[in-house]
């Protein structure tokens, strides 16, 4: 019996090995005395794939698909040997003898590098385990788990980070412009015109390898954050050829199939390109006051285009569309992988919103009026095209050199239908706005990274270049008031709004157009030193950057043009016909002109040159510290003009040398635990916008944004303390404590202004940030080994973060009149909770997850004499499911926001009534449901 379990053993062994064919395999052994060698290490170039001899020096590669390789032969006291253009076929075990040449110089030791993937989620925890600095991060693999389509909607499952606008991260309750964000080592543009901020939703999920967020500073990190550094990485390790194909739909119940109205004016607007179509006339002056002759004036009016009304369709499903291709090939003795992208999508979606304005709380009859209410429907058709190019070349011992391309384009037409009451005015009214916004945001890096000294000196080097344009060309708007009187004529109509001078903000359209170019530079140097046991590393690096960026305004509105022959019916007729040519003239009708002033455009410049150097030093096997003094001198210049004297130039020269510290101490209790605190001194500077003079008006909030050349820079001391336990290579517990300390932080708040209120940007006295985060990821494999009912188990994968925080920031109220001297900071959410549960069957081809997100009300608006407004508590669940069938097909489905909670904004009113009693009233600013989006997608893989 034996026997016979021992044949179908041995049976079942050779049948094993015979699947498993396709390798190299061989011996390694002394040229000279031809004796075998114990330890040499073989490597497929530019990979992780690779073997060490045995104790007869044998090695074997298996499993690795037919094609040519460079083999990298190293051993300790021997010339490190490159083999070039390998071939292994399909089902052979190619047999290859190397032999060494001995060096003549005595070497301490050898390492060799490989290229980590950093994709695995086993590869980010092993980062964050080895790091020096307090940092999370999201793997490509979480990422695929997820039905998250862009890097904003990623980035939200990291441990104390929460987005605003649907692109825009806060981390740790501080808004976007406390953080800074750097693709592929090289900081990023900013395409937002109003805010500074890199907008995440421009690089779709499928171009990210991964995304590590530094939350403590570090001398060879940006020294002008507070939040987090962010460091985005797209895909660039090829280690296959293969084409993927991919096409996706969803379904926007209330949305799909509904209504839609559309500013559709180019032949390419499904591309999200304007063809010119909303341009300004060729032969338009720069500015119409130039032109003195009414009958040009007049002729100039009627050149305009004429799309005044939306073009009414259906909303068809989102569409989405990817097109991938890896490449890896060999030339000569250099290893060369790319990975290239094309990505495509198009959605249309409606909301219907709710908005109010309160006037002061009125406490003697309980109630508040409101100085405006409106509803609102908002028709957004987006266009979406991201193009990625990514090469690796490697070569020798594994040096490499990288060149990274990213393109990304986003357009949309937005149309909203705006219905309600502005009591400013006394108005019943109707308005809209239909707009374009194209952005184009192009990073490209040429990088190097080289290792030399047996890998004790390493340096690396980017230079890089960055690009982002947005342009709005034509915002139309419109306002109609209801005529309330019996006695008019025309009672119980709308008429536009016209006056006799221009408001374009009523009646008119506006030409926006931004254009920032980063040109950059880093040299980054590391050593190590060995002193016996003691093993030091020294680091020092440069950094070089300069950023120049153009904005350009231009308002244009229609006004009546001779009061005494006005034709006083023609507000109330179809806008095609109010519009009309022979309704622009000087008699009955009404006329064009402009009412920019030179502080709507500016230029502006910032010029950093940077320098750290830095020491970690492990002074026991346990104890490390890495510290070190980063010196970045900065330079922002800005010139325009007052928004109250055209002719007074406002010319802006903030100049400035700092100096910021950083220690970053560790302790490691064993291989699975350790401790880490951490202190950096950082700085905040003002972005151009909050410094420029220009007043731009957003209709959508009905609110002017006004610059402030009067701020500062803000420093903050950051504190962190923090617990890590790596209990197996792809589970982690962790838990930590933080604290900062701002000096003058820059907020936007609101002002009064008289006809509503406006926003612009100051600088609070100080204010503290503080809070405890966890971070849990657990295999529940272990409850699967100790009962058959709970056998499947072994497949799920628990992910879960939280964090709970409070801050409080000093108002000057002698400067500005705030309802509150001290109060939260604005954005900050005093709890974030993040869950994740994932299913991964392997044998079958099947993974499901299951996401949950909330975070605690944040103020989203800083009150003057009226409360502040937060935005409320929502509940977020996603589900998401992937098949694979067969080697090559795999099928994904799911729900995002299955529970569809109404975005709410709120605002708080608390007083005394005349008997003592304490009350409390709320009152809604803004209320609308997002929806839900049903989508199902196929990806076909041809490996090669």
């Amino acid at each position: 019996m034996r026997n016979k379990y021992l044949t179908l053993l041995l049976l079942f062994l050779a049948l094993a090995s015979f699947g498993q064919t396709t390798g190299i395999k061989g011996v390694v052994s002394d040229k000279s005395s031809k004796e075998t060698l114990v330890g040499a290490t073989v490597l497929i170039q530019g990979t992780t794939t690779g073997s060490t001899t045995d104790l007869d020096g044998n090695y074997s590669i298996t499993a690795l698909p037919p094609g040519s390789y460079n083999l990298v032969i190293s051993y300790i006291s021997y010339k490190t040997q490159i083999i070039e253009k390998v071939k292994v076929a399909k089902d052979v075990m190619l047999d290859l003898n190397i032999e060494l040449e001995g060096n003549s110089v005595a070497l301490e030791g050898v390492v060799i590098s490989a290229n980590r993937r950093a994709g695995s989620e086993i590869s980010m925890l092993s980062s964050m385990k080895m790091s020096s600095l307090v940092v999370s991060g999201i793997s490509s693999q979480q990422i695929n788990r997820s039905q998250d389509r862009d890097a904003s909607e990623v980035i939200r499952r990291v441990p104390g980070i929460t987005i605003m606008d649907d692109r825009f991260v806060m981390v740790r309750g501080l808004s976007q412009r406390y953080n800074t964000v750097w693709l592929n080592n090289a900081s990023t543009p900013s395409s937002e015109s109003d805010v500074r901020a890199f907008s995440f939703d421009v690089i779709p999920s499928s171009m990210l390898e991964n995304i590590m967020v530094f939350k403590s500073p570090a001398p060879d990190l940006p020294a002008d954050f507070s939040g987090a550094a962010i460091k985005i990485y797209t895909k660039n390790n090829a280690d296959k050829n293969s084409l993927s194909v991919s096409y996706a739909t969803s379904l926007r119940p209330g949305a799909t199939f509904s209504d839609f109205s559309n500013y559709r004016m180019s032949k390419y607007e499904w591309l999200g390109f304007d063809d010119g179509s909303r341009d300004l006339p060729d032969d338009f002056p720069a500015h119409l006051n130039e032109v003195e002759d009414e009958e040009e004036i007049q002729r100039l009016g009627r050149e305009m285009n004429k799309v005044w009304t939306p073009e009414l369709s259906k909303a068809i499903p989102d569409q989405r569309f990817q097109l991938g291709l890896t490449r890896r090939f060999l030339a000569g003795k250099v290893s060369v992988g790319t990975i290239n992208s094309f990505t495509y999508s198009y959605t249309q979606d409606i909301d219907e919103i709710y908005r109010a304005d309160y006037q002061r709380y009125d406490t003697v009859n309980d109630m508040s009026d409101t100085n405006y209410y409106f509803n609102d429907i908002r028709n957004r058709a987006t266009a979406k095209i991201g193009v990625l190019s990514n090469w690796l070349f490697i070569f020798g011992n594994n040096q490499k050199i990288e060149f990274r391309n990213l393109y990304n384009h986003v357009g949309y037409t937005q149309v909203i239908d705006r219905n309600g009451r502005d009591n400013y005015g006394g108005l019943t009214i109707r308005a809209n706005e239909l707009s374009y916004n194209g952005r184009n945001t192009y990073s490209g890096q040429l990088a190097g990274d080289h290792n030399f000294n047996t890998n004790n000196t390493h340096f690396n080097w980017t230079l890089g270049y960055s690009y982002a344009d947005r342009d709005q060309p034509d915002i139309k708007r419109l306002s109609s008031s209801l005529v309330e009187d019996p006695d008019n004529q025309y009672y119980g109509q709308y008429g536009v709004n016209f006056s006799f001078s221009a408001n374009p903000d009523l009646s008119g359209r506006v030409y926006q157009h931004l254009i920032e170019n980063i040109y950059n530079g880093n040299l980054n140097f590391d050593h190590k030193f060995i002193f016996g046991n003691f093993k030091p590393e020294l680091k020092a690096g440069i950094y070089l950057e300069k950023k120049d960026r153009d904005f350009t305004n231009r308002s244009i509105g229609y006004a009546i043009a001779n009061f005494s022959k006005f034709n006083w019916g023609l507000p109330y007729e179809p806008v095609d016909v109010i519009f009309a040519d022979s309704n622009i003239n000087y008699t009955t009708g009404i006329e064009v002109d402009e009412t920019t002033n030179k502080s709507d455009s500016y230029k502006a410049t910032n010029d950093l040159v940077a320098g750290y150097i830095a020491a970690k030093l492990p002074f026991t096997s346990k104890l490390e510290l890495y510290t070190g003094v980063r010196m970045e001198k900065n330079r922002q210049q800005m010139h325009s003009y007052s928004s109250d004297n055209a002719t007074e130039e406002v010319n802006i020269d903030l100049d400035e040398t700092d100096f910021f510290p950083s220690a970053n101490l560790s302790y490691n209790f064993n291989p699975k635990s350790l401790l880490r605190l951490s202190y950096g001194f950082t700085i905040n500077r003002p972005e151009f916008r909050e410094i420029a003079p220009f007043a731009f008006y957003d209709f959508e909030m009905k609110k002017l944004v006004r610059g402030n050349p009067d701020l500062e820079n803000a420093h903050i001391n950051n504190y962190d303390f923090r617990y890590e336990f790596y209990p197996t290579p792809s589970e982690t517990f962790v838990f930590g404590v933080f604290y900062k300390d701002f000096n003058k932080p820059i907020e936007t708040i609101e002002i009064n202004s008289g006809s509503g209120k406006d926003y612009t940007f100051q600088n609070a006295l100080g204010a503290q940030n503080y809070g405890v985060e966890i971070e849990i990821r657990k295999s529940l494999e272990s409850l699967g080994k100790k009962d058959n009912f709970l056998k499947y188990f072994k497949n799920f994968m628990l992910v879960a973060n939280a964090s709970v925080i409070k801050s409080e920031i000093k108002i000057d109220t002698s400067q500005f009149f705030a309802s509150e001297a001290v109060r939260p900071m604005q954005g900050q959410s005093p709890y974030i909770v993040n869950l994740g549960l994932y299913y991964q069957d392997n044998d079958h081809g099947l993974m499901v997850s299951l996401l949950y997100n909330v975070i605690g009300k944040r103020i989203v608006v800083v009150g003057l004499d009226t409360p502040d407004v937060y935005e409320m508590p929502r509940n977020v669940i996603d589900l998401m499911i992937t098949k694979n069938i067969g080697e090559h097909v795999q099928i994904k489905g799911g729900i995002q926001d299955i529970l569809n909670q109404k975005i709410v904004e709120r605002q708080f009113v608390e007083y005394k009534n005349l008997a003592g009693e304490t009350l409390e009233r709320e009152q809604s600013t803004l209320e609308y449901n997002p929806g839900s989006i049903i989508s199902l997608g196929v990806t076909v893989n041809f490996n090669q």
